[in-house]
C-alpha cells in the first residue's frame, strides 16, 4: 500500500510511513523528535494524516498515538505542534464509499474492553482499509494532504527551485561550451 501512497502524492513533497500493529513508543518519540526539529528550526508544525482500519484495534490505534503525541508536546513545553487527523477509515467512509464491512463484526459481549468500547460508542460498522478501492484510497489520502498544506507556498518553492536548477545548468552548459572550446584547439594544434 505505501508504493501506492506514495505515488499519489510524490509531487506534494510528503514523506509516507507505514507500522503494523499499535507503534512503539520510541518509535512515536522519533516522530515527535523530528516535529521538534521542524518546528524550533522552521517554526513548522506537524500534522500527520493516519490511515488506519475502522475496527476495535485502528480506533485503538488512533487514539493511543494522539495521546502519547499529546504527553510528547506538553511534557517538553510545545503544546500543538503536532496533529494527527484520522484521514481513512471512518463509519461515514464505508457507508458512503460501499466498502465490505468486516464479516464477523465487534460485539458488545465481547471480553475485551476496547471492542465493549468500540460497540458502546456507535462506531459499527468495522472494514479494513483494504477492502477500499485503490483509486479511493489514493483521491482521499491526496486530499487530505492537499487540505493540510498551504498549495500556494508549495508551488512558491517549487518555481523557486525550478529557476535555481535553470541556472544552475545554464552554468554547466557555460562550462561545457568553454571547456570544449579548449579541447577542439588543442586538437587543432
Amino acid at each position: 500500500m505505501v508504493p501506492m501512497l506514495e505515488g499519489a502524492i510524490e509531487d506534494l513533497r510528503v514523506g509516507v510511513a507505514s507500522s503494523s500493529g499499535f507503534d512503539s513508543l520510541t518509535a512515536k518519540h522519533d516522530l515527535f523528535r523530528e516535529a521538534m526539529v521542524r518546528y524550533t528550526s522552521m517554526g513548522q508544525h506537524t500534522i500527520l494524516l493516519h490511515v488506519g482500519d475502522h475496527d476495535p484495534s485502528g480506533y485503538w490505534m488512533h487514539r493511543s498515538m494522539a495521546e502519547d503525541f499529546d504527553a510528547f508536546c506538553r511534557d517538553s513545553g510545545a503544546e500543538g505542534i503536532i496533529e494527527l487527523r484520522r484521514t481513512l477509515l471512518s463509519p461515514e467512509q464505508i457507508t458512503e464509499w460501499g466498502v465490505d464491512p468486516d464479516t464477523k463484526q465487534p460485539s458488545a459481549s465481547s471480553k475485551h474492553s476496547h471492542t465493549k468500547e468500540f460497540v458502546a460508542l456507535g462506531l459499527l460498522p468495522a472494514a479494513q482499509v483494504e477492502a477500499v478501492a485503490p483509486d479511493v484510497l489514493t483521491q482521499k489520502v491526496r486530499q487530505g494532504v492537499e487540505e493540510a498544506l498551504d498549495l500556494e507556498i508549495l508551488e512558491t518553492s517549487m518555481g523557486r527551485e525550478r529557476r535555481e536548477r535553470d541556472q544552475v545548468q545554464e552554468k554547466i552548459d557555460e562550462a561545457n561550451e568553454a571547456l570544449r572550446g579548449v579541447f577542439e584547439a588543442e586538437d587543432e594544434e
